[in-house]
């Protein structure tokens, strides 16, 4: 992880950095932001596809930081009562020439409002940037595992990852077909989740109570471009507190849309391999159990 703050990894060409604003000089962890608007001027070559890796930390709690790119929102993310540390990446769709990333918070420094979490600072830090790295998308291929996008992993449980919005993405490349492999944990009560595959709703699965694991297997035909594949949430209304599992996860991270148990892409073959040997061991406990039934009623027959 570079520890320099922004930067752009050298097998990402065509793409500079250009002005900055709202941070704070580099040091040997990373920045301080300052204020609460920070801005990164991008400058591409041409139109296309990257991912921003961001770890961050948030000092406050109920902090919040919203990151944009050309003023559309790409996520939130928040903390509960306790400051909290923050590892994702975001996919990032450039435009040909000038682009901005915006980290856009709610608390700072010093701002009135609020207790300074660091009274003897005299600057208006608000977020700690430890990595704000631009780098080409991770995609899934028949080799290479990928990425999920959109989706943090909490302090609690180690088991899942935590959606910071209504929607996870994935991006799939590769010549044979693939499976793909979901277990997705609900939040709400009747939450459906939509898969898509670029433009097309490959499934719907719905969740009739908060804290339903729902899993399956999608197959995905070979693709020779990179297809976006997304996990969309219903939104989700106001919910009552409830004491449940749901309701220890939060205490630790706040709400969040859904949980990922499971999400990835896998050549079909790694599948197929198994259905033959499976099926031949059924058919022999199937044979077995008749030869036992019928050898049961021959000893029991007078």
């Amino acid at each position: 992880m570079s520890h320099t703050v922004p930067t752009i990894r050298p097998d990402l060409p065509g793409l500079q950095l250009g002005n900055l604003g709202g941070l704070r000089g580099q040091e040997d962890w990373g920045r301080w932001t300052l204020g609460k608007v920070t801005s990164v001027e991008l400058k591409a070559a041409r139109a296309g596809q990257a991912e921003v890796r961001l770890n961050l930390d948030l000092p406050y709690a109920q902090q919040r930081l919203s990151v944009f790119l050309n003023g559309r929102k790409l996520t939130t993310l928040k903390t509960a009562h306790q400051p909290q540390n923050f590892d994702l990446a975001l996919p990032l769709s450039l435009v040909a020439g000038r682009n901005e990333l915006k980290l856009v918070t709610n608390k700072s420094n010093l701002d009135p409002r609020f207790k300074p979490f660091a009274p003897q600072d005299l600057s208006d830090m608000a977020v700690s940037l430890k990595q704000l790295e631009f780098a080409p998308l991770q995609i899934f291929t028949g080799t290479q595992p990928g990425r999920i996008y959109g989706a943090v992993q909490p302090p609690y449980p180690p088991t899942y990852q935590q959606a910071t919005g209504r929607q996870v993405d994935l991006f799939v490349q590769a010549a044979g077909p693939q499976v793909l492999t979901y277990r997705l944990l609900s939040s709400a009560d009747q939450q459906t989740f939509i898969l898509r595959l670029g433009g097309q709703t490959l499934r719907t699965v719905s969740a009739d109570r908060r804290g339903t694991l729902v899993s399956g297997q999608v197959p995905l035909g070979p693709s020779d471009e990179v297809q976006r594949l997304s996990v969309v949430s219903s939104p989700l209304e106001g919910q009552k507190p409830v004491d449940d599992s749901i309701a220890t996860i939060e205490k630790y991270t706040g709400a969040a849309t859904f949980y990922i148990q499971e999400l990835q892409v896998a050549p079909a073959h790694r599948w197929q391999k198994w259905e033959q040997p499976l099926a031949g061991l059924g058919v022999l406990l199937g044979l077995g159990l008749l030869l036992g039934l019928l050898f049961g009623q021959r000893r029991s027959t007078p």
